[in-house]
């Protein structure tokens, strides 16, 4: 699993008295963002999936575009957070004075 160095990235710019505060929030976030993002997926699958059926598409075909659809929007929301990462790295460092 590449999970360990994850977490050894996101709470190396963490001060050692700070740890047991940035692991709970990186937790937090990581578990937060897998309900949430299994639920909006899941939504968007279904909701494309009825509406395929509904339009007389064959089911296995339906279900194609419903995954289909639930991919797209994974790879909008991957792209929208490394854009949000990448920002809030860039503004962290400039306040920090380093590169």
């Amino acid at each position: 699993m590449r999970v360990v160095p994850l977490y050894a990235l996101g709470t190396s710019h963490v001060r050692p008295g700070e740890a047991g505060v940035g692991s709970g929030l990186l937790n937090t976030f990581n578990e937060s963002g897998a309900a949430l993002g299994i639920a909006v997926i899941g939504t968007i699958l279904a909701t494309s999936l009825h509406n395929e059926l509904g339009s007389g598409t064959p089911a296995p075909e339906a279900m194609t575009v419903g995954v289909g659809t639930g991919f797209l929007a994974l790879v909008i929301c991957a792209a929208l957070a490394a854009c949000i990462a990448l920002a809030l790295h860039r503004l962290t460092r400039a306040a920090d004075g380093r590169p």
